[in-house]
């Protein structure tokens, strides 16, 4: 082995400097592949893209575009089902979960933000992340911190699975990625909800309204309703399920894991191996694994640098051809050959597979693409050119679909009533105190527009305990943490109300750090009132308005694009003087950095 090792590291790079790296392919600005050819022999095969483009996504895809499938399909069908250009445009596709027979998937999933499936507690496999800012993670395996569904009576009953088949005694939600149907058989108790609000983040409040109690033959294989789920309850967990479920009210449910990081995550999926850790081989990882699991065969990975994430696939058991590579000589080809500071093994064996451009690059081990139940996805979103999206909180509930930090913000009565509005508003805040947001639009969102009417609350009275800060947010780099340090801190182009003195804010938030470009010349608004808040993000001109008037503008280029919304922080020491930011009348106008035209209707 460290003979072969050394060969890797040192002939490998001398040939490829002697010769010349090997010829990329490309995939799209951004992306290319290439197929690298080491002593041993081993063929791999890399795929690289560049982590700053928003454009740029990680997504799981499963046979037929449903989690639940029984039959598992190859590599390159799963990838073609998802192939949607320009929208939905995939690049590339790699095998990703171990598993076991029918749809059984071992350890954590996630995509699309979503998280789909909690870990195997039976196994200590680390697992990794995708965020929603372009970085990744790998950690040890979380915990699973809080699996309860609560009703509106105050009760609540353990959830056994998330996305799983239901077996006996066991509570089960199933979201519309498991597929159309619940897919059970045996007679139980089914609860229907509707209007969840999506997407399901680890240590968020799940919540939507119960419309339908299915018992007896009418409990079998319910339909998911769209944008909405499932609660499936047999035997015990099924008695106690129909007692406490009905008509009307709204239940809740959170998938809480013991490492908040998951949180801001987009794709996460377990893999059997820490290879590569800052820089170094994580020989310290590997202990758990046998010699043979650790030797030499094909191999799928995942990689990244501080630039690029990385797909790499790695033929193997085939002499004269490729014999594949130990976890050693993984690590050694991730850091010297392909640049990479960081890998997780992911299946491999027969199962390793690599689709690039629409078609199957290396060459799988049984000779064949080998069916498997999950793949890992680059996918560029190419989407609308721009969007205007408008939110006016009727009583019948938010029109958007908000992506919610903690809880679900809700529509509620209120007055005194906005200008222009019906009487009610979406309250953003989250009742464990801290802070909360509600965005919407992606991160390849440019130059855009938003603003809303936001009930601007004097409370002097109140700041001996402290203060709550409410707002807008632009250009959010994927923490969603509006002015708050934790999750990663907030990154954003910003316009707040304290509610302590009443000063208003227009700057930007670095890490947590707000910065008033009107610091010098501090704006205050010291009375209780509806105000309208405005941002433009023009390229780097940023402006600020104020019930309709320009009262600021400011050259700055820290952030060229993502995500807008409503913010709202809580600086209390009496979580009991909470009220939140109360919105009206929302409307976000953008366009994708990508787009070079500009609307002049987005920047009026």
């Amino acid at each position: 082995m460290a003979f072969w090792r050394t060969a890797t590291a040192l002939l490998a790079i001398l040939l490829l400097l002697a010769a010349g790296a090997p010829a990329q392919t490309p995939l799209g600005p951004g992306a290319q592949w290439r197929e690298y050819s080491l002593p041993g022999p081993v063929r791999a095969f890399v795929v690289s893209f560049e982590r700053a483009r928003p454009d740029f996504d990680l997504v799981m895809g499963f046979p037929f575009e449903r989690r639940s499938s029984q039959t598992k399909e190859i590599p390159s069908a799963i990838a073609t089902r998802y192939h949607r250009p320009p929208e939905f445009d995939v690049l590339a596709a790699v095998n990703a979960s171990f598993f076991g027979s029918g749809n059984d998937i071992i350890g954590n999933l996630a995509s699309e933000a979503n998280y789909l499936q909690w870990p195997d507690l039976s196994r200590s496999w680390p697992a990794f992340a995708w965020f929603d800012t372009g970085s990744f993670a790998i950690a040890t395996r979380p915990t699973i911190t809080d699996n309860q569904a609560r009703f509106a009576d105050g009760s609540s009953i353990g959830i056994d699975l998330l996305n799983e088949d239901r077996l006996t005694n066991t509570l089960v939600v199933y979201t519309p990625t498991w597929g159309a149907t619940t897919t059970t058989i045996a007679q139980a108790v089914e609860v229907i909800v509707s209007g969840v609000n999506y997407p399901m983040r680890v240590g968020k409040t799940m919540s939507g309204t119960i419309t339908a109690v299915r018992t007896g033959a009418a409990s079998v294989n319910n339909a998911i309703p769209a944008g909405g789920a499932v609660l499936s309850a047999r035997d015990g967990k099924g008695t106690t399920l129909l007692e406490k479920a009905k008509v009307g009210e709204r239940v809740t449910w959170r998938a809480g894991l013991s490492q908040s990081i998951w949180n801001n995550m987009r794709l996460a999926v377990d893999g059997a191996g820490w290879i590569l850790r800052d820089g170094a081989a994580n020989t310290s990882a590997w202990s758990g694994f046998s010699d043979d699991f650790k030797g030499r065969h094909p191999r799928t990975m995942l990689a990244w640098n501080a630039t690029h994430g990385f797909l790499i696939a790695v033929d193997g058991r085939q002499s004269g051809y490729s014999v594949g590579m130990t976890f050693q000589e993984m690590a050694d080809f991730c850091r010297d050959v392909v640049g990479a500071t960081d890998a997780i093994n992911l299946d491999g064996g027969g199962s390793t597979a690599m689709v690039a451009g629409g078609s199957l690059v290396n060459r799988p081990s049984d000779g064949a693409q080998r069916a498997v139940p999950n793949v890992v996805m680059l996918v560029r979103r190419g989407g609308p050119r721009a969007k205007t999206l408008v939110d006016s909180f009727p009583a019948g509930g938010r029109q958007l679909a908000w992506d919610d930090k903690f809880t679900a913000n809700l529509v509620e009565p209120f007055a005194p009533t906005a200008p222009g509005g019906d009487g009610h508003v979406m309250v953003v805040m989250d009742p464990a105190g801290g802070f909360e947001v509600a965005r919407v639009g992606e991160r390849s969102d440019g130059n855009c527009v938003v603003e809303a009417s936001l009930y601007c609350d004097y409370r002097p009275g109140d700041a001996g305990d402290g203060h709550e800060r409410i707002g807008l947010f632009a250009r959010d780099q994927g923490q969603g943490a509006f002015v708050a340090t934790s999750f990663g801190g907030g990154n954003s182009y910003v316009m707040t109300y304290d509610s302590d003195d009443g000063r208003i804010r227009m700057g930007k938030v670095v890490n947590g750090v707000l910065t008033d470009f009107r610091d010098g010349s501090r704006l205050f608004a010291r009375s209780t009132a509806w105000r309208r808040f405005r941002i433009v993000c023009r390229d780097t001109t940023i402006e600020y308005y104020l019930d309709g008037g320009l009262v600021h503008s400011q050259q700055d280029a820290t952030f060229a694009a993502g995500t807008a919304g409503v913010g709202y922080h809580e600086f209390f020491a009496n979580n009991a003087n909470m009220r939140g930011a109360r919105v009206e009348n929302f409307e976000y106008r953008a366009q994708s950095v990508f787009h070079a035209t500009k609307d002049a209707w987005l920047l009026k």
